[in-house]
């Protein structure tokens, strides 16, 4: 058993790319289960989670990618393999191009720029990665293995990180925060009880590959599409802020029906 806390510490620190303690030595005795994945979506337990990341004390590029990931709505995979090359701090983007994504393989192979996912920096994000740059900034990867920094952080790392900062599997994975994410903008509303936020843009940035999104969000708007989503994306990390700092949560109107 003493060997147990040293494994879940080398995944946790990117020393070793997976927890052998984890392997299932007979998958072929049990169905496939879709994998769950566990969100939170009450604002009080969101702040709570927020300032239990803030509090973590392990390799600062893990701490940045847990940041990261509840304000860019990125899938885990697309996040913790993002390169330097692909962020532009200035125009404060991040472009993901079509290898990259969630899609079928013929698009994957085409890389088609009209495939592409830019994803609009909050400021908070371009804060971070500032702050990380001179610590990665030599590698290719924003997010390298510790082990071996010509590869990205490996598969586990942000969900072993969430269970060093008490937040269990159960309650909260990685690819959680799309779900957690998607959930609350889909709620707010505004003085008149209008939505605040396009249903078909929140899809957009989820980068879900709906062709009736695809359709109406393409080539011909997609910089008015950009900004409206970068506008979303801003009060979003406004937001987290918000229930970082413990303040009031503003509740939201239920949605009618």
């Amino acid at each position: 058993l003493r060997i147990l806390p040293i494994l879940f510490g080398s995944v946790t620190l990117d020393l070793a790319d997976r927890n052998p303690a984890d392997i299932d030595t007979s998958p072929h005795l049990k169905p496939h289960v879709k994998q769950h994945r566990a969100t939170v979506t009450d604002p009080n337990k969101i702040g709570n989670i927020l300032r239990a990341i803030d509090a973590y004390h392990g390799y600062f590029a893990t701490l940045c990618a847990l940041k990261l990931a509840p304000m860019l709505m990125l899938r885990p995979s697309e996040l913790r393999a993002c390169q330097w090359q692909e962020i532009d701090l200035d125009a404060a983007t991040l472009t993901i191009q079509a290898k990259r994504m969630k899609l079928k393989q013929h698009r994957k192979e085409a890389n088609l720029e009209s495939d592409w996912h830019i994803v609009p920096l909050p400021r908070q994000a371009v804060t971070i990665l500032k702050e990380l740059h001179p610590h990665t900034g030599y590698s290719v990867h924003v997010f390298p293995n510790v082990r071996t920094p010509s590869r990205p952080m490996s598969a586990e790392t942000m969900n072993k990180a969430l269970r060093t900062c008490g937040i269990e599997s159960d309650t909260l994975t990685a690819h959680g925060f799309r779900a957690m994410a998607s959930t609350l903008l889909n709620r707010m509303r505004g003085k008149e009880n209008q939505r605040l936020w396009d249903a078909d843009l929140i899809e957009w940035q989820l980068a879900h590959q709906n062709e009736n999104v695809r359709s109406r969000f393409n080539r011909a708007d997609s910089e008015e599409a950009l900004s409206q989503r970068r506008e979303m994306l801003q009060a979003w990390a406004d937001y987290l802020d918000t229930l970082r700092a413990g303040a009031q949560v503003i509740p939201f109107k239920a949605k009618a029906g």
